[in-house]
């Protein structure tokens, strides 16, 4: 690498990723000034992707503070890596550019699993409110006034309802609109107890304690399978691991693999069975472990 050559790409991605942060706190300052509610600014198709994936890994960052991390850390990673050498900008690339994203995908069950762990809360508190001496759609209000996971889902469901929807076709909708495995079986019981009241609160209660139970199995398969998710990363991360300590230790060995044809090929073909291989693994050990 020539001096000019290793100094230019560092300074490009820093500058881009300055550039977005200075364009981010111009937007935002913009839409504190017209007092716009998150759901009035405008927002294109990707920047609604990323926020899905966002939300859905349970991420407590905005996407404006997601992607400026993202570019900085870019940034350093292949700055740091065209300093060295043709392999560690490669391998510091890959980090960089899908460092973000993979984080997102492999956390992409986090809030289906906190929602669906909100569900016996959900029906303990709408026994609670039975026992009271209130009503089903009470203890949904109380709900949506809460911290849960589920406090959108039954402001929502509360909507349809003041709109005169029956609580038979609202908790349907909830259950079409809803990712939650169990959302089905706590619809019926609050449909049920909608109409019988009060007497029906032990019910609501012993399907809370019936779902937790199966809650906590699943939170004992995870615990039991953290070994091989452990040993996913392991198939993914050693051979990465071992091209660096190779590339310090003999640079004559990265060369071939890098600057022949057979070495790109095998290169190639190996990244691509080690990405399959940890995808297959994740796979095999979440099929139980869905919400």
């Amino acid at each position: 690498m020539t001096a000019t050559g290793s100094v230019w790409l560092p300074v490009v991605f820093s500058t881009a990723a300055v550039l977005a942060w200075r364009r981010g706190d111009v937007v935002a300052a913009r839409d504190r000034a017209l007092e716009l509610r998150p759901s009035q600014r405008a927002r294109g198709p990707l920047v609604a992707m990323v926020d899905r994936w966002i939300t859905a890994a349970m991420v407590p960052i905005s996407v404006r503070e997601a992607v400026q991390a993202w570019l900085l850390c870019a940034s350093g990673l292949i700055g740091l890596g065209w300093l060295l050498s043709l392999p560690y900008l490669i391998v510091c690339g890959g980090f960089a550019l899908g460092g973000g994203p993979g984080l997102l995908w492999f956390r992409r069950n986090r809030r289906s699993i906190a929602r669906a762990n909100a569900v016996p809360e959900l029906l303990r508190c709408v026994a609670a409110e039975l026992r009271a001496g209130g009503t089903v759609v009470t203890g949904c209000v109380a709900v949506a006034r809460s911290s849960s996971q589920l406090a959108h889902d039954m402001e929502t469901l509360t909507s349809r309802l003041t709109l005169g929807a029956s609580m038979e076709s609202a908790c349907a909708a909830w259950v079409d609109e809803s990712s939650i495995g169990s959302a089905r079986s706590a619809a019926a019981a609050m449909t049920l107890a909608h109409e019988l009241g009060g007497p029906s609160a032990g019910a609501l209660d012993g399907l809370a304690a019936s779902l937790a139970t199966r809650i906590d199995v699943q939170h004992e398969r995870r615990a039991q399978s953290a070994q091989a998710r452990m040993s996913a990363w392991v198939v993914m991360l050693a051979p990465v691991g071992y091209l660096g300590f190779a590339a310090v230790i003999d640079q004559s060995s990265v060369g071939v693999l890098f600057n022949t044809g057979v070495g790109r090929a095998c290169f190639a073909i190996g990244a691509l069975l080690d990405v399959i291989a940890m995808g297959w693994i994740h796979r095999l050990i979440g099929r139980d472990l869905q919400p």
